[in-house]
């Protein structure tokens, strides 16, 4: 019977992670005599311990070390808009969302600027929220 060479033994032990469905494409799986080490980042702190769980619960395994970082998810940019003559919430509303009821939604970010919605001029920019969508 022939040993599994680290090559071999750090594919399978990634083929696992992907088996059960964690991503590994940012992390790099080392193996050599009954240590793993793991460095790289991944997505969350759930997927962090999962794999590293995963790597644990092998045959053989007697350490694993690790320096794992996680991804934070990437924000938004911000939308901005510049009110023109003739503007109004519900107008700005249904250009940015499609949907002219939802103009609350759309200036809850600039809430603390303004007093009131309609209290909007030319030349004023606003930086506004994404409305929610529901599925």
């Amino acid at each position: 019977m022939t040993r599994a060479t680290s090559a071999e033994i750090e594919a399978s032990l990634k083929a696992k992670c992907e088996g059960l469905g964690l991503a590994t494409a940012g992390l790099e799986i080392k193996f050599d005599n009954g240590k793993i080490s793991l460095e790289g980042a991944v997505s969350d702190k759930e997927v962090r311990a999962k794999i590293i769980v995963a790597m644990g619960s092998n045959d053989g395994i007697a350490t694993i070390s690790q320096e794992i970082t996680t991804q934070a998810p990437p924000t938004p940019p911000a939308r901005v808009y510049t009110v023109v003559k003739g503007d109004i919430p519900s107008k700005i509303s249904k250009a940015h969302s499609g949907d002219p009821n939802k103009h609350n939604k759309i200036f809850e970010a600039i809430e603390p600027m303004l007093a009131h919605p309609d209290k909007i001029y030319p030349g004023q920019v606003l930086r506004l929220a994404r409305p929610t969508r529901r599925p």
